[in-house]
């Protein structure tokens, strides 16, 4: 099946089909199977990679063809670096801007400062539970003198 296309169409899907990161294999093969010749694909190829599409030339203008190719070859990878420059430069900020932020963000006390909290904490309770069982002692020591006196105020009434 054989379809009329119009060339601004074309130039734009196939830049948005590079821009995308899709294979030239498969920008190929759909332009292929939209009608377009072999020719047609490697101009529309050439131009939205950065070279100007040159309409049918004889071989009389380019009378190395390796020479141009090559050439192509060196703008296109000359521009693709340049695209995978910015990309990474861009990359580069964004983690540069995480950097950032990770240092910006308030740390919490070091292990070291935990470390003398947890022995003071320590430390309280030990002092702690001392209050406690010498409060015992002396609640114990008060029942037992109250209790003695509870027993002497009974036998004093008895013997009244």
């Amino acid at each position: 099946m054989v379809f009329t296309v119009n060339e601004e169409v074309v130039v734009s899907t196939v830049k948005r089909m590079v821009d995308s990161g899709i294979e030239d294999k498969v920008i190929v093969k759909t332009l292929e199977d939209i009608g377009l010749g072999e020719n047609e694909i490697r101009q529309y190829l050439l131009q939205v990679k950065g070279v100007p599409a040159q309409k049918e030339t004889s071989h009389s203008q380019f009378p190395d063809d390796a020479q141009a190719t090559q050439e192509l070859l060196h703008t296109v990878t000359h521009n693709t670096l340049d695209e995978h420059s910015e990309k990474i430069d861009s990359l580069h900020q964004s983690v540069s801007g995480l950097h950032e932020k990770i240092d910006a963000i308030s740390v919490g006390p070091s292990n070291q400062d935990l470390a003398s909290q947890l022995a003071l904490l320590n430390q309280k309770i030990f002092d702690l539970e001392k209050q406690v069982s010498d409060l015992k002692a002396m609640a114990s020591a008060s029942k037992s003198l109250l209790e003695k006196i509870l027993e002497a105020n009974r036998k004093i009434v008895e013997k009244l």
